[in-house]
């Protein structure tokens, strides 16, 4: 006894729907790639527009953070005169702030301290 598998007439080939499906794939998910770029690009502010307002705050910020550190510094500079390293992290904060001419005087004030530093080491 035979059996006879029933014979499908096909509009395409196996080969030809192999490639449709492939080239449909393919669209489908570079418009799901294209889309999600634009959708992107929507919600994002223009780059100096951004970055330039978050700069401006973090500067800020972080100038915030530098006084009160150069306070800091300063109050412990008056409890502890003796302290050099007080002097040039002061002047470095005066430097961070753009405060040249007082990172200068304590430039100056710390090489006096060390030259009597030294003095009184020599007696």
């Amino acid at each position: 006894m035979k059996i006879y598998f029933p014979h499908i007439p096909r509009r395409f080939s196996a080969k030809e729907l192999n490639a449709c499906l492939k080239l449909a794939i393919l669209s489908a998910l570079a418009v799901i790639i294209l889309l999600n770029t634009v959708t992107e690009r929507k919600n994002q502010n223009i780059l100096g527009e951004q970055s330039s307002s978050n700069l401006r705050q973090i500067k800020e910020g972080q100038e915030e953070n530098l006084r009160k550190e150069l306070n800091y510094w300063l109050s412990f500079n008056n409890k502890f005169p003796d302290y050099n390293y007080s002097y040039l992290k002061i002047a470095d904060l005066y430097f961070k702030l753009d405060q040249q001419e007082d990172g200068n005087k304590i430039m100056k004030k710390y090489q006096e301290v060390i030259v009597e530093s030294d003095k009184t080491k020599l007696n």
